[in-house]
């Protein structure tokens, strides 16, 4: 068919009608090949109506990864967005929303940040919020440091149960990572650098744990006491 009058029919359809008709396609295209044709399928299903559909948030998904893994992160972003739209499960819109601020970070810390801050309101485990919270600073820090991410940061240290350190969940490291990542914020600006000194004594024993976050907060205190 003639380009032309491709988009002239495409045209007379009323947009219900087009979004019906892109779901009803990526169920045939799935159909037809399985999630050979991820990209083909998830491109019909940007065109959909959201639905509340458990396997549109896995194809979209699935079809975001492989768009990420080829280097495509605006691609993988838009399947991420419409995922939400659909909506995903309430299980799944933590791990949906830190996927979207992955493949955004890159491209725009601040929107990477305001899907990082999403995350941490619907993320109810401790260790879970404590390391959504240190991507959240460790984003920050690339853009304005905040009051508000380093309270994020503070509370989500103060939520890892001390007797957790060195568990198999590797909290202990999580903790130190988090403290350094404090430090890192706080010395971006002319409070927090004078501040470092009340904040380094209470963190310091976080050095103890095995692990990179206890060589950032090695390398992020200013002084070092033998």
């Amino acid at each position: 068919m003639h380009p032309l009058i491709r988009s002239a029919v495409y045209a007379s359809i009323s947009a219900a009608g087009r979004a019906r008709m892109h779901r009803a396609a990526a169920r045939l295209v799935e159909a037809r090949g399985g999630e050979a044709d991820l990209a083909q399928i998830a491109a019909h299903l940007l065109h959909a109506v959201p639905a509340g559909d458990p396997r549109t948030v896995t194809l979209l998904r699935r079809a975001a990864a492989r768009a990420g893994g080829l280097g495509a992160p605006a691609e993988a972003a838009a399947y991420l967005r419409r995922c939400l739209e659909e909506p995903p499960p309430p299980a799944e819109r933590t791990a949906v929303l830190l996927e979207l601020a992955d493949v955004t970070l890159a491209r725009d810390v601040g929107a990477a940040a305001g899907h990082l801050h999403s995350a941490l309101r619907l993320a109810t485990g401790s260790v879970e919020r404590a390391r959504i919270a240190a991507l959240l600073g460790e984003a920050a820090a690339y853009v304005q440091p905040t009051a508000e991410a380093l309270a994020d940061l503070e509370r989500a240290v103060a939520e890892i149960e001390p007797d957790a350190a060195g568990g198999a969940d590797g909290s202990a490291d999580l903790r130190a990572r988090i403290a350094a990542t404090v430090l890192f914020t706080e010395f971006a600006t002319r409070s927090g650098r004078a501040a470092l000194p009340r904040r380094v004594p209470p963190l310091r024993r976080l050095t103890e744990a095995e692990g990179p976050g206890a060589r950032m907060l090695d390398c992020a205190s200013p002084t070092r006491t033998p």
